[in-house]
């Protein structure tokens, strides 16, 4: 119908407005990108569509995609390749009017790792800050994201401006995946948390002890520290036991999860990292093993994948915070106690 209309319009040399406006400020692109009909993109491109139109909220056709509630990746590449075809200058960059974010800034939000990799290598700015003065990297670390954190991190990012988030920031960010039961997402969030944070400190971030601090307060919020109640012999249960030995950490190491239970934290640090711990969490073995075992088996594997990382900074907590509530959490769930007092 749309073909018939411009081809009609060309035997009368009458010109089609093919960027008009609606109410919303939204044009027939906007409109053909929301709906992924790549049949009508390509003919409005052909026929004149600006990519670089923005609506009444100053978001442009690459916001409409990453703003979508799927990764949309293969569409966007589509729309480059025909931005490329038709020779037509377009601006990657570009901030909507509501937030300040760019299309990178919608594309982290949403968690849409394919998009975060399209716009990087089409030249977007990692360091742009919306209206609150937030990075793409600030927001991917408040999701507790690996692969956004790494996606952008290869990129030409500015640490010395990194402002690491504050609680409140993470709040409503930290969330369960569909049909992720509570014990995946604990395991998982723990291991990404930590993740995260080693990986700024090895790009040149200075973790400070409030940053730290942030942190064990996410993992008592969410229930990831294990709990004195917690008894050691329910392990010994016959039938944990026996699913346990069943089931390996990762799928090329011979490491059981009874066996990897039963080892002390720094004994584990020598064989897994956070991303195995991680992608373990996102394996959804857990639910193998008796559903009465699941929470305890949790917070023994957040113990200790944490301990060493907690250990380490334990002593600057104690001598630098002033919440005393926040150094009794530290140094009860880091089992540190000793420690710090011979120090």
């Amino acid at each position: 119908m749309a073909r018939m209309l411009f081809d009609i319009s060309e035997e009368r040399r009458q010109q089609v407005r093919v960027n008009a406006r609606n109410q919303r400020g939204w044009t027939p692109l906007h409109m053909a990108i929301a709906r992924s009909d790549f049949m009508m993109t390509a003919l409005l491109m052909r026929k004149g569509g600006d990519p670089n139109m923005v609506n009444g909220e100053g978001s442009s056709p690459l916001h409409t995609i990453c703003a979508k509630s799927h990764d949309d990746y293969l569409f966007a590449t589509a729309l480059f390749d025909l931005i490329k075809e038709e020779n037509r200058p377009y601006q990657v960059d570009i901030r909507d009017l509501k937030f300040g974010d760019t299309p990178l800034h919608v594309a982290v939000r949403k968690g849409h790792t394919g998009m975060v990799q399209l716009l990087l290598t089409k030249g977007a700015n990692p360091n742009l800050r919306d209206h609150n003065m937030r990075t793409p990297l600030q927001l991917a670390v408040e999701r507790a994201s690996p692969r956004l954190v790494d996606l952008l991190l290869d990129h030409d990012i500015d640490m010395f401006r990194f402002v690491f988030p504050t609680e409140s920031d993470f709040d409503g960010r930290l969330s369960r995946r569909p049909e992720e039961e509570r014990e995946h997402f604990q395991l998982r969030l723990a291991a990404d948390l930590l993740y995260v944070a080693t990986r700024l400190e090895n790009r040149g971030y200075n973790l400070k002890p409030s940053d730290v601090a942030t942190i064990m307060k996410l993992f008592v919020k969410h229930d990831l520290l294990n709990k004195c109640d917690v008894k050691v012999n329910r392990y010994d249960d016959s039938e944990f036991k026996r699913r346990a030995k069943l089931i390996t950490i990762r799928d090329d190491y011979d490491l059981s999860l009874y066996d990897l239970i039963k080892m002390q934290p720094e004994e584990a640090d020598k064989h897994l990292t956070y991303r195995d711990y991680s992608n373990f969490a996102s394996s959804a073995k857990l639910s193998c093993i008796p559903e009465s075992h699941r929470r305890t088996c949790t917070r023994n594997l957040c113990e200790k994948l944490s301990r060493g990382f907690f250990r380490r900074w334990a002593l600057h907590i104690c001598t630098e915070s002033n919440n005393e509530k926040l150094m009794k959490i530290f140094l009860t769930n880091s089992n540190l106690k000793a420690d710090t007092d011979q120090k």
